[in-house]
């Protein structure tokens, strides 16, 4: 495993964690996916007006999240390809001589 490895690794548990600790800091607005969805919410995450700054670093640790996961997948595929080994030949079987005739 190469540094990077180790590096991304890394960078992608403390994301974690710092995600899960600023989602439980915030405040709850009560509305949930409904509200969401009904659009009836001024509160844009990415809205000229939005001064919640727990908010945008949510948003930016998600893109951490997502691009660290990304990363992670790229290193743990390339390193599968290169650990897999063609399958072990098996020896030839051995020669048997053949049962002689018995001569009537």
């Amino acid at each position: 495993m190469s540094i990077w490895n180790i590096l991304v690794a890394i960078l992608h548990v403390v994301v974690c964690l710092l995600l899960v600790v600023i989602i439980l800091i915030q405040q709850g607005k009560g509305g949930g996916l409904v509200g969401m969805l009904s659009g009836g919410s001024g509160d844009s995450l990415f809205a000229a007006g939005s001064r919640n700054p727990l908010r945008k670093i949510t948003s930016v640790l998600a893109f951490l999240f997502c691009f660290s996961c990304i990363g992670l997948g790229h290193i743990f595929k390339a390193a599968s390809l290169r650990t897999t080994t063609p399958p072990a030949r098996s020896a030839p079987p051995a020669k048997t001589p053949a049962p002689e005739t018995p001569k009537t």
